[in-house]
């Protein structure tokens, strides 16, 4: 019969192919039970043998660093067109990891001009690149769009910084 667990892997935990540590390392809190009486014998885990132990039958690979933004960057590219009310620009925020929204939707803090204004996320969960997209409103005046440098510069709707629509 088989026994199904399963794990969560936490942040900075690795490993380059998952395998059990011991014959023993199989433990319960509480009670094992079973369905006969026979056999009568403590469960182990059977010595490791070729093809018998998780690591001869998978690759797992662990890898608990936690995503961090590599760039932010025009979706298109380098950018030099002029944008007017209405129109749209994409940026892209590229991570080192995959990154998967859990606990609400993203909005990045851009400068426009002496102003902060959020792009709306698009798309991208369970990507390494978040599509966000701007909307230039009246009164947006910039020779560049910007975002500061900060922990709070990608944020939940949520939880930002107030920042005017």
């Amino acid at each position: 019969d088989t026994l199904v667990f399963e794990y969560t892997v936490a942040q900075y935990q690795a490993a380059t192919d998952l395998d059990y540590k011991s014959t023993t390392a199989l433990s319960a809190t509480g009670v094992l039970g079973r369905d006969s009486t026979s056999p009568t014998t403590a469960a182990t885990l059977t010595l490791p043998a070729l093809g018998t132990t998780l690591a001869a039958n998978s690759a797992i690979v662990i890898d608990g660093a936690a995503p961090t933004i590599a760039s932010i960057a025009p979706a298109t590219g380098f950018d030099s067109n002029t944008y007017t009310r209405g129109q749209t620009i994409d940026i892209t925020v590229t991570f080192t990891h995959q990154v998967q929204l859990k606990w609400g939707t993203p909005v990045l803090l851009i400068d426009v001009g002496s102003m902060t204004r959020e792009a709306a996320y698009v798309s991208g969960n369970g990507t390494t690149a978040l599509l966000m997209r701007y909307t230039v409103k009246t009164g947006d005046t910039a020779t560049n769009l910007g975002y500061s440098y900060s922990s709070s510069a990608l944020c939940l709707q949520s939880g930002c910084p107030a920042s005017p629509a």
